[in-house]
């Protein structure tokens, strides 16, 4: 069974990166028929990002949809089996479930540090150079902190989104503990994802405390930090800030739904 899931999710990965691939190639392509400047390859990757204007709204649903099955999806699929109650006696839960975040963690922030450098490889190959100025043209797209106009603001853009990815992940998996159902777990992920996107915009935006408690929530703050405006608004905090509230937040819940699940299996609850 392992060895046929192993191949399985290799399957699911050369899929997502082939997709990852065309629609990048296909933006590149409309790229191409315009007028380029020495920020091409940074606006291109940029709009091929959540919000950006070449993001893809089906590419963004398979993301929320692969990215925390390819990483916790075997281990919700044991725990719904009926052999689930032997790896337990063997492992115990802890281990379990230590394993489960580890697993959606690393996996989610790898996976989506691998798309963002095929992304630019992509860019550099067939569209234009990555090169590193202040454009004042990125300010006009709405990106009001990361400009993109150094390598470091690069990286750093890459490393706190991919991060913020790998928690999505758990959060997803801590809530996929309590469905029974496989079938549902898999579109547990852009669930969640529409849920964290559409509830922090439908409060009253003119309420300060609000924007702020919302925008912490938003899930792009921790996914695509410093890339989006906020409800067509400035952001009402500044956004480092509010994503390493916001990972906390979202790792405080995951912790607590998790926490819940195991004590409720100890208790011999089903």
């Amino acid at each position: 069974m392992f060895k046929n899931t192993k191949k399985i999710i290799l399957a699911l990965l050369v899929i997502y990166f082939i997709i990852i691939t065309i629609f990048t190639l296909i933006s590149i392509q409309q790229v191409n028929q315009l007028k380029k400047g020495p920020s091409t390859g940074l606006t291109t990757f940029l709009s091929l990002q959540i919000g950006g204007a070449y993001n893809n709204i089906i590419l963004q649903i398979i993301q929320f949809i692969l990215i925390p099955l390819l990483n916790s999806g075997l281990f919700i699929y044991l725990k719904n089996n009926n052999s689930f109650i032997a790896i337990q006696q063997r492992t115990g839960y802890r281990n379990f479930l230590i394993t489960g975040i580890l697993f959606s963690f690393i996996g989610g922030a790898i996976i989506m540090l691998l798309t963002y450098l095929l992304q630019l490889a992509l860019i550099t190959i067939f569209c234009a150079p990555i090169v590193f100025y202040v454009d004042p043209h990125l300010a006009d797209m709405g990106i009001q902190y990361f400009s993109l106009n150094t390598g470091l603001e690069l990286a750093s853009s890459i490393l706190l989104s991919s991060i913020g990815w790998g928690i999505f992940s758990i959060l997803v998996f801590s809530i996929s503990l309590f469905i029974p159902k496989n079938i549902i777990c898999l579109l547990t992920g852009v669930l969640v994802a529409l849920i964290l996107i559409i509830s922090p915009l439908v409060g009253n935006m003119q309420n300060s405390i609000w924007r702020i408690i919302s925008f912490i929530w938003f899930l792009p703050t921790i996914i695509a930090p410093g890339q989006m405006t906020f409800n067509s608004m400035a952001p009402p905090i500044n956004f480092i800030f509010a994503y390493f509230i916001g990972i906390a937040l979202y790792i405080s819940i995951a912790l607590l739904l998790i926490t819940s699940w195991s004590k409720r299996k100890q208790g011999g609850y089903a």
